[in-house]
């Protein structure tokens, strides 16, 4: 049995369903990320863990316990929320303390437990302070302190990076893993932010109409989606309009050029495939495999990263390289052969993936 563990749950409110038949199993010490857009029901989700909803229908276990109905003051569950929910008119060593103090421990015990967590965050010089002279990260820091003072069983993180700005949330990101290792706590982690669940994740939960689409290891979930729409929806993806030129061979056509899949395609001659292409899969450089011609239609300079984008007939094709100074990217306008090997082709039916549009309305809501 494992450690946490949700089967058939449902929420409903009225007669509007958020979650359905959702089941999950995470082992004791494990970091699982649940990801996807807005009003996909993560976030409704981690609040039935939590305690904060009931289920409409199924059940919560941890530890063999059944929480399904247990109230949240009595689930040993430590939570960190987006807006920090620290007291203003207590300092950081009072916040910490508060859910120990109201537990009824001891003095002695409250201030060495408080100690403990102000080390485990390097915040024992701001004690004394009060949330207002804090900056957002080390608020954050300060409730996730609070949240793990009282030894939870799990730790809930609902969006707790979203306020923070780009640098502050890559290193509190790694804090907050480090400190999950550290004490081998069983986390669930709720954002919209791909890169940091894949980042930071034992395991992601790609969710999507209040169901788990696909749940595995970020190297997983990139590199082998197990639908086509977790296929659109993790990372970049070029998505060109193919057809079936020799199925037994493996070669489809798009645009007319020829491209080899490596494989038999459970498909007819002359059928039209959905091919789709990761950026990092393509290169400028010859090589043995794929080859495509197009025009540079856009350069995207991304720091470490240049994305060329290019068009190949009614396709779009995007490639990224790394940034070399004395290496500038082709100039927009210009013939180019972007190379692929056979393994990066990833294929699909026309019709078989959410609609690209929906897509992009999800992210643009998350």
């Amino acid at each position: 049995m494992a450690f946490l563990e949700l089967q058939g749950v449902v929420k409903n409110f009225g007669r509007n369903t958020v979650v359905r038949g959702l089941s999950l199993s995470v082992e004791k010490g494990e970091f699982v990320s649940f990801l996807g857009g807005s009003g996909c029901g993560k976030t409704t989700t981690l609040r039935m863990i939590a305690g904060f909803e009931m289920p409409s229908e199924g059940s919560i276990r941890l530890d063999g316990a059944d929480l399904s109905r247990v109230s949240p003051n009595r689930r040993n569950l430590g939570m960190v929320f987006q807006n920090y929910a620290l007291f203003p008119n207590m300092t950081v060593a009072r916040n910490i303390a508060f859910g120990l103090k109201i537990a009824g421990q001891k003095k002695a015990a409250i201030a060495t437990r408080v100690e403990e967590m102000l080390e485990l965050i390097h915040m024992g010089e701001y004690a004394e302070r009060y949330p207002h002279q804090l900056s957002g990260g080390q608020q954050q820091r300060v409730a996730l302190a609070r949240a793990l003072a009282r030894k939870p069983q799990a730790l809930l993180l609902d969006e707790p990076l979203s306020a923070l700005d780009a640098k502050i949330r890559v290193r509190l990101r790694d804090d907050i893993r480090s400190i999950q290792r550290s004490l081998g706590i069983t986390t669930i982690y709720v954002t919209h932010d791909q890169e940091e669940a894949l980042s930071i994740s034992d395991r992601v939960a790609i969710m999507r109409d209040g169901r788990i689409e696909q749940i595995g290891a970020p190297f997983e979930i990139y590199n082998a989606p197990g639908t086509p729409y977790v296929e659109t929806f993790i990372g970049t993806l070029s998505v060109l309009k193919a057809r079936v030129k020799d199925p037994r061979q493996g070669i489809l056509l798009v645009d007319g050029q020829e491209v080899r899949t490596g494989k038999p395609l459970e498909a007819a001659a002359g059928e039209e495939l959905r091919l789709s292409l990761r950026p990092e899969a393509l290169s400028l450089v010859a090589e043995e495999g794929n080859k495509l011609r197009g025009k540079v239609v856009n350069v995207k300079f991304l720091g470490s990263i240049v994305r060329v984008v290019a068009k190949v007939g009614e396709n779009e094709l995007s490639m990224d390289a790394f940034n070399h100074p004395r290496l500038p990217p082709p100039a927009i306008g210009r013939e180019i052969d972007l190379y692929f090997a056979p393994e990066a082709c990833m294929l699909s039916k026309p019709d078989a993936a959410l609609p690209v549009a929906a897509i992009e309305e999800e992210d643009e809501e998350g």
